[in-house]
């Protein structure tokens, strides 16, 4: 699965529980961040070219208010925009924006 695919699926995802995605590329930087937002919940899928990294972080906070802060969710290595591990971690990724998904919207 390549990075691109990998935000394709995120987004899809999140649209099956009716929330629009917010992209942003960060043009030159090798950066790119979806975000799915429900209330204060924040959910992001952020690619990183230059770490080599997407990761799926969750907001954790009082449920009035900002996040205090991100729970990792899912951590993939990744190099010249393909995700650099097995097929049963790209089925992790998923199962892991699900479940974020799934926290953020329990009665979807």
């Amino acid at each position: 699965m390549n990075v691109s695919e990998a935000i394709h699926k995120f987004e899809e995802m999140a649209e099956g529980y009716a929330i629009k995605p917010d992209t942003t590329l960060f043009s030159g930087a090798g950066l790119t961040v979806s975000v799915v937002r429900v209330g204060t919940a924040e959910l992001r899928l952020t690619a990183d070219e230059n770490a080599g990294s997407v990761r799926l972080e969750i907001s954790h906070g009082p449920v009035e208010g900002a996040p205090s802060g991100w729970a990792l969710l899912h951590d993939a290595k990744c190099s010249g925009g393909v995700l650099r591990e097995p097929a049963e971690s790209q089925e992790g990724l998923l199962s892991a924006v699900a479940y974020g998904l799934e926290l953020m919207c329990p009665s979807a």
